[in-house]
């Protein structure tokens, strides 16, 4: 039975031995009845009763036995006047104090979306025209990438498909130029190698990233390690790999993305983005952090057991590039008021 909860009979019926009934022997216009519904929620809380009643029984003797202050019956008639007077501005203050600690606690996790937010739209630092655009950017990006191309390192790949307004989310300064993904880097994934063979998971050495580790921006080691047989036979991503996890239910609150700070393996729940240009890597995280619940929204896709991103949509969605000045005076502000507000977590 719930501690204190007090109810008024409104009409005959019988009730089981987790009720008590009181019958007050002299009443006046109910008030001893109002009087000790408003007081024994209250009683209950103390007194010599006070251990039988905050424990696990409810008896006529705990109960029986509890010490309640009797002014005459009209002052009880005037108190229970007074509480129900009050009552509604109670109810109204509780109602208004959740909403705040409600607010207290979700106000670190709004404002630093909305300060990613901003930070995506060009908002958050000036434009400078002495900077550049992102499309002369985007240009050094490309012969990067032209570069690995006649190293041997990647694949030549068709041209993809000129960016329509209305893929475009919002607007951007005129000096950014809207780019897809997929232009920026190459995506893959990683595995899991054979549980039953001893030779993989003997004398770990290496790191090998799950979707377990992918809990803060940066990482250099991971809980589990391989050996280096099974790395072999793995692909080893360098620092300033982009991580990402795409096909799991912890995108039901998020979408992990972290950046590698030293050489490791990942498994199949996991794409690597390896950018062409590693330069713009912390700028691109703040692009998918300031750009997450758009992501969510728009390329997630649901099915009975997991959560996943619908890939092929989501590596050709377009995102805002600015200049590479302007990005690391974006990171710089940024990395000076997060931890402001990571502060009020705390």
């Amino acid at each position: 039975m719930q501690l204190g909860k007090v109810s008024i009979l409104g009409e005959d019926c019988v009730h089981n031995e987790a009720i008590i009934s009181i019958f007050p022997f002299i009443d006046f216009n109910n008030s001893f009845r109002d009087y000790l519904f408003h007081m024994l929620p209250e009683l209950s809380q103390y007194g010599h009763a006070n251990k039988a009643v905050k424990g696990f029984t409810l008896n006529n003797s705990s109960i029986s036995n509890m010490l309640v202050p009797l002014p005459p019956l009209q002052e009880q008639f005037r108190i229970v006047q007074k509480l129900e007077l009050l009552a509604p501005f109670v109810k109204q203050y509780k109602s208004v104090s959740e909403k705040l600690d409600k607010l207290n606690v979700d106000f670190p996790d709004q404002m630093t979306k909305s300060i990613l937010q901003m930070a995506v739209e060009g908002k958050l630092v000036e434009q400078r025209p002495e900077e550049g655009t992102g499309e002369e950017l985007f240009r050094k990006i490309q012969e990067e990438k032209a570069k690995l191309i006649k190293e041997g390192k990647i694949k030549k790949q068709k041209p993809l498909a000129e960016i329509t307004d209305d893929e475009k989310p919002f607007d951007i300064p005129d000096s950014w130029t809207w780019i897809r993904l997929k232009d920026l880097g190459e995506f893959s994934s990683g595995k899991t190698p054979s549980m039953s063979d001893v030779r993989n998971w003997q004398n770990g050495r290496v790191s090998w990233i799950t979707s377990k580790d992918m809990k803060n921006k940066y990482l250099s080691i991971s809980q589990m390690l391989i050996s280096e047989y099974a790395a072999s036979e793995m692909r080893l991503y360098p620092p300033n790999t982009m991580l990402m996890v795409v096909r799991s239910g912890i995108l039901k609150r998020m979408l992990p993305v972290s950046i590698l700070t030293a050489n490791s393996t990942i498994n199949q729940d996991i794409k690597a983005f390896s950018l062409y240009y590693p330069d713009i890597c912390e700028y691109i995280y703040v692009v998918l952090k300031g750009m997450e619940t758009y992501i969510l929204q728009t390329y997630r896709k649901q099915v009975t057991t997991v959560d996943s991103l619908r890939f092929e949509d989501f590596q050709n969605m377009p995102i805002p590039i600015p200049p590479e000045q302007e990005q690391r005076r974006i990171i710089l502000k940024l990395n000076t008021i997060l931890p402001e507000i990571e502060q009020l977590n705390k």
